[in-house]
């Protein structure tokens, strides 16, 4: 073994240590640890990271009328069509734009999105109600609820 500094990860085998994230998007408190865990990122550190929304399954919210649902499928499709570092990024950069006292609102979302992404796609492809990355959210909530963290 290498001698490190404390509080360092020891680096034994790449993805030895998972960080499952359970985020709800519209909670200002959600911001620290995503920045924690694309410094971890940044930082190489021998972390697999993976993020699960905690949205609305009711099918009546769209991107288009709540910005947790916008959140997560602006992060489903940066994901699927660029990286999935890319998709983390976007989500610290919108919160990064929101104020400590201000809520994240859908407008916010996809601004920062057509900053960012705009050339590449329409809005309604990525927003709308019957968008193809609109998915998950069921799977996500028997997530959550079958790890017990359901308040």
């Amino acid at each position: 073994l290498r001698p490190t500094f404390p509080g360092m990860l020891r680096s034994i085998r790449k993805n030895l240590f998972n960080l499952v994230l359970i985020i709800d998007p519209m909670d200002a408190k959600s911001k620290g640890i995503l920045k924690l865990a694309e410094s971890f990122y940044v930082h190489r550190a021998p972390v697999r990271i993976g993020v699960v929304f905690s949205v609305s399954t009711d099918e009546t919210k769209t991107g288009e009328n709540d910005a947790a649902v916008a959140l997560n499928n602006a992060f489903n499709y940066i994901s699927t069509n660029k990286q999935a570092y890319d998709a983390l990024a976007f989500v610290t950069d919108v919160y990064g734009d929101v104020a400590e006292s201000d809520q994240l609102t859908v407008s916010v979302i996809k601004d920062a999105f057509m900053e960012s992404y705009g050339s590449d796609v329409k809005l309604a492809d990525v927003f709308a109600e019957d968008s193809e990355y609109d998915v998950g959210r069921q799977l996500a909530a028997e997530f959550i609820e079958k790890t017990g963290l359901v308040s």
